[in-house]
């Protein structure tokens, strides 16, 4: 009984063993197809991550850049506003001063217009004497 056990379990190792080698070398050739891929995943990363770290370099720059033109920009706008806080309070005044003389104007046109139609009135009955006294 014993021989023909290990008659079976040689029967069994012969069929086995192969199938078992096949199955690590297929196995074996996985893995380096899997750390193949893996490693070129990985090469790939790191060119995404040396663009990606160009970029931000580019980005700071141009941030700075920014960052300079509008403080730049802030400062002439506030040297600008100094400037026409300056200038404009005698402007303003010159304009109060036409709205004052506008509205003594109006305030006096009525004045005027009576005025100007007296000597129409005068004008017209001096310009009749005048033609009177030539016939």
């Amino acid at each position: 009984m014993q021989s023909k056990r290990a008659s079976t379990i040689g029967r069994l190792e012969s069929h086995v063993q192969p199938k078992l080698r096949r199955d690590v070398l297929k196995l074996i050739e996985d893995s380096h197809s899997l750390t193949t891929q893996t490693r070129a995943e990985i090469q790939e990363l790191a060119q995404l991550m040396d663009v990606i770290d160009n970029s931000n370099k580019r980005l700071e720059v141009g941030l700075a850049f920014l960052n300079t033109r509008i403080h730049g920009t802030l400062k002439d706008n506030k040297r600008i506003i100094q400037t026409l806080a300056d200038l404009m309070p005698p402007y303003v005044a010159k304009i109060r001063d036409v709205e004052t003389e506008f509205e003594d104007f109006e305030r006096n046109f009525p004045k005027l217009e009576e005025t100007v139609k007296t000597l129409q009135a005068r004008s017209t009955q001096t310009s009749d004497d005048v033609h009177s006294s030539n016939v």
